[in-house]
């Protein structure tokens, strides 16, 4: 619309411009008609020129803006990955640290108890021969000494790897050991004295691969008793009660080759009697 009445406005200019000085002096209107629509054109194109500065200016603005406001975001963008690779690489650093400490505590149990420890006749000898006795058992109006038994022992280093088959797990530190009755030399316990003893046990694995299991089982004189049953870094725990006779060996063994166990206190092995069996008591004259 305003380029169409621009067209017959210049029409019209050119139109008066071409016949103005023919005009009579009763056309003076037209001549004043022809300067109006001059004066009209000329702030129009001011205006026009003006509203298309303002926008021109406008749209600077906000390109510079969001220039900004990216270049910005990019130096954000770029500082969180620096500092998320220098966590990384310090995160790297002390794994790195723990596995050579570990690797380095392990090395040293591996090549004292990787052989299969064995039970001596001397430790039996010493265990039967020493017993600690209390007062505490009447049967037939005699009384009896009761004998005295507890222990508790843990692994307390480091990791174990590659264990044998049917290996006794070791347990080398002795918390309590009422009676002497464990040996943390072979991982064994023998029975002082015929009894109902109590065993615990709580082992924690590792090196099993994927779908596979790490097991081991309490050994009552070469019997298989309470398997344990465990995923790498898992733990699990067995109790047993059983009855034993003087000089009975329980010990904790290994099933499958190539398997480790985790210490630092996470590994444990302990019993008690519960009660030693009275003896029995021959009635004269029967």
């Amino acid at each position: 619309m305003v380029v169409m009445f621009r067209l017959i406005a210049l029409s019209v200019i050119i139109f008066l411009s071409e016949n103005v000085y023919s005009l009579s002096a009763k056309d003076v209107y037209m001549k004043d008609m022809f300067e109006t629509l001059q004066k009209l054109i000329v702030a129009g194109d001011a205006a026009n020129e003006a509203k298309m500065a303002a926008l021109e200016a406008e749209f600077k603005e906000r390109q510079e803006a969001s220039e900004l406001e990216i270049y910005t975001l990019k130096q954000k963008i770029k500082s969180l990955e620096s500092d998320f690779k220098s966590k990384e690489l310090a995160m790297q650093d002390e794994i790195n640290t723990l596995r050579s400490a570990i690797k380095s505590e392990t090395d040293d149990d591996s090549s004292e108890h990787h052989s299969e420890s064995r039970i001596s006749d001397d430790q039996k000898h010493h265990v039967l021969s020493n017993p600690i006795k209390r007062q505490g058992i009447i049967r037939d109006g005699r009384e009896f000494p009761e004998t005295e038994v507890a222990f508790y022992a843990t692994h307390r280093s480091g990791q174990i790897h590659h264990l044998g088959d049917n290996q006794i797990l070791p347990f080398q530190m002795i918390v309590t050991n009422v009676g002497n009755a464990f040996n943390n030399n072979t991982g064994s316990f023998v029975a002082p004295v015929d009894g109902t003893y109590v065993f615990h046990a709580t082992i924690l694995a590792i090196d099993t691969a994927s779908g596979k299991h790490f097991r081991a089982h309490f050994d009552i004189n070469g019997s298989s008793y309470s398997v344990f049953y465990i995923t790498s870094y898992d733990q699990s725990s067995q109790m047993l009660v059983i009855d034993l006779k003087a000089g009975d060996t329980a010990v904790i063994k290994n099933d499958f080759t190539d398997l480790g166990i985790y210490g630092h206190h996470h590994t444990t092995f302990s019993g008690f009697l519960l009660y030693e069996h009275s003896p029995t008591v021959a009635v004269v004259g029967k």
